[in-house]
């Protein structure tokens, strides 16, 4: 044993000073970590239960899991292991993790994973590595430079799963998020609609009014000034009638007109304007108004109010 540790503690130190030694763990982890490519011999123990632990979550994710067989206890373990690393990077793009496990063993059958190159190997891993070989208290140097260590097989899908469950969980806050955001843009939206309705049959009245008291103004200063020409010129008076005339009815067509304007607009405003153009408003039997197809049940009776009559239906 002390051997083992001796020649592990060699094998580290090499893979420090090669800058090894963290390179897989500096892969980011996907957010859903779905498709896995698990190296382990196919009568492992330890590869069934990690198997029927991700068929059985909870949550009910569908994993997709295939087998990169390996010798994993004795002398071709080394180059086992690695031929299938090599032939899960040859199809990187179509797994998101590796995972590494074995089903526990005798604490000397550890030393195959004290290699080298099968170290080297995992660290340039293109995907990140996950390691669950089944010894609670040893540590393998597979351990130290995989992307993340796990003492057990069940441990590594209990972290899968977890993963998936916490990436649902983000979704889940988004996705609430985004319905709080909406709901109020609609709500200060209508409170926008609600206000312009309010004030434009103000500002109507206020123009009016405006505009009244002004004509109202300017007829008697004409009258006096039409008076006082009078007196001093009646061939004046004759000229300054027929301006003021001409004036008078010139302004108050482009003020008759300008409330034309205005009342067009109020009127399109009417809820009663948007039936005639051919919209329409529906209703349940107690006068709530529908805007949501979800909202009624089949057989309920709804009416929809046009611009001549209303139509009564039954939902189906």
């Amino acid at each position: 044993m002390g051997d083992m540790a001796r020649r592990r503690q060699e094998i580290l130190q090499q893979l420090e000073k090669d800058g090894l030694l963290h390179a897989n763990a500096e892969l980011p982890m996907p957010l859903v970590p779905r498709r896995v490519a698990v190296v382990s011999s196919a009568s492992a123990a330890g590869y069934g239960d990690f198997c029927n632990q991700l068929e059985q979550n909870e949550y009910g994710f569908s994993f997709k899991v295939k087998l990169f067989p390996a010798v994993m206890q004795g002398a071709r373990v080394e180059e086992s292991l690695i031929e299938a690393l090599n032939q899960i990077a040859g199809e990187a793009d179509q797994w998101d993790v590796v995972v590494i496990i074995r089903g526990g063993g005798a604490t000397s059958d550890l030393s195959d994973f004290d290699s080298y190159p099968l170290a080297a190997c995992i660290a340039q891993m293109p995907l990140p590595v996950i390691t669950g070989i089944g010894h609670e208290r040893d540590e393998t140097v597979l351990d130290y430079v995989a992307h993340t260590h796990l003492k057990t097989p069940t441990a590594v899908a209990s972290f899968l799963i977890q993963c998936m469950a916490d990436a649902l969980a983000q979704l889940d806050d988004l996705q609430q998020r985004m319905v709080r955001s909406v709901e109020m843009r609609i709500m200060h939206e209508e409170q926008r609609l609600m206000r312009l309705t309010t004030l434009l049959p103000t500002v109507f009245r206020t123009q009016y009014e405006r505009h009244s008291n002004r004509l109202s103004q300017l007829l008697p200063r004409y009258a006096m000034a039409f008076r006082a020409l009078g007196e001093r010129n009646t061939h004046r008076l004759d000229s300054l009638a027929q301006r003021l005339s001409a004036a008078s009815s010139s302004k108050h067509q482009r003020e008759s007109h300008r409330l034309d304007l205005l009342e067009q607009r109020l009127t399109g405003l009417d809820p009663k304007s948007l039936l005639q153009r051919g919209y329409s408003m529906t209703l349940t039997t107690d006068g709530q108004l529908l805007r949501d197809a979800t909202k009624v049940n089949p057989g309920q009776t709804i009416i929809t109010h046009l611009a001549n009559g209303e139509i009564k239906s039954t939902v189906q």
